[in-house]
């Protein structure tokens, strides 16, 4: 195999040499480390099938940390490694007997950049080890790494480690998310209005009026206000839907086992930045997404489907008429 590197690339004198003593019909097992929640570890579907496909007699392995289980594209992958995670207090040889047991590998990718994830990279033999340039640590740990691209959409900049190795992906991007039940018969819009943290949420004034105001514009649509599972994001859910008042294509719904297919087969999904936002793009669901001042919106937004962003900016949160603007232009 070849390597495509360019000069604002790193890799070591015999990086080449690695990697021209692979024969891409020959290799048997490949690794991506992926330590992260549910939404991150969706955007991680196109590397992987692009690896899938480019190394059809490979074994796929995805190494996750044992706090974050949700999401994995058991559909894309043939084994999941799990390194302990935080979720308790583990002892450092447990630590150490977990990372090891990934094993040998002809392809190691790590995109995740973490203290757990460089413990992986460095206690597994590979013939070629892929990461990022992490202030000299990727010196220690790969045969060859490269700059983060923090202001690309989050799935092109993983699979810039699989280009590396002279890979095409398709374009758009593939997601291939397992198809779902639709289980709500009528056209339809989410509203997801909370987030991990109330900081990180549009305020949900603006989210009553955004909702009132579309539930006039489009009367063919039913409006639903979907409520997390958390106290504070179902007491804030009611005050909306409170504040939104009585519409006849206004619905509000406790968070269940529907929320998957909901967002799925919905019109638009309008969110915080959020797992269920990185659901709906995997989805191809249209999605319109808040995003606070000091947030980088760019690493989030797709170059591909119908998407908006809206941001917030030196004055403060969004306008209404900012997201309104954004919904028009999603369903029209």
């Amino acid at each position: 195999m070849k390597l495509w590197t360019e000069k604002h690339s790193w890799h070591k004198k015999d990086a080449h040499l690695k990697a021209g003593n692979l024969d891409r019909n020959k290799i048997k097992k490949i690794a991506v480390i992926r330590h992260a929640a549910f939404g991150d570890m969706l955007l991680t579907r196109p590397m992987l099938i692009t690896l899938k496909e480019a190394f059809p007699n490979a074994e796929l392995t995805l190494s996750i940390a044992s706090n974050y289980k949700g999401g994995i594209p058991n559909d894309l992958i043939d084994k999941v490694h799990v390194m302990k995670g935080n979720e308790k207090k583990y002892g450092l040889r447990e630590s150490i007997v977990s990372a090891k047991e990934l094993g040998y590998q002809d392809i190691l990718f790590n995109v995740t950049s973490s203290s757990r994830s460089y413990w992986v990279t460095k206690m597994n033999p590979a013939a070629l080890k892929i990461g990022y340039m992490q202030r000299g640590i990727h010196r220690l740990l790969y045969d060859i790494a490269i700059p983060r691209a923090n202001y690309r959409f989050e799935s092109e900049a993983l699979l810039e480690q699989v280009n590396i190795l002279g890979v095409k992906n398709d374009w758009p991007l593939r997601f291939d998310y397992p198809e779902l039940e639709r289980t709500y018969a009528k056209p339809y819009i989410i509203y997801f209005a909370t987030a991990s943290e109330p900081s990180k949420c549009w305020p949900f004034e603006k989210m009553a009026k955004l909702i009132k105001h579309a539930c006039q514009q489009f009367p063919d649509r039913d409006h639903i206000l979907l409520a997390g599972l958390a106290d504070w994001e179902k007491e804030t859910a009611q005050t909306i839907s409170r504040d939104v008042g009585s519409h006849d294509n206004f619905k509000y719904i406790n968070a269940g086992k529907d929320d998957f297919s909901l967002v799925a087969h919905a019109d638009a999904l309008v969110v915080n930045d959020t797992g269920l936002r990185n659901l709906g793009i995997a989805c191809y669901t249209p999605t319109v997404c808040f995003f606070p001042v000091a947030h980088n919106a760019f690493r989030y937004q797709p170059h591909f489907g119908n998407h908006q962003i809206v941001m917030s900016d030196d004055s403060g949160p969004a306008s209404v008429e900012k997201a309104q603007n954004a919904l028009h232009a999603i369903l029209n």
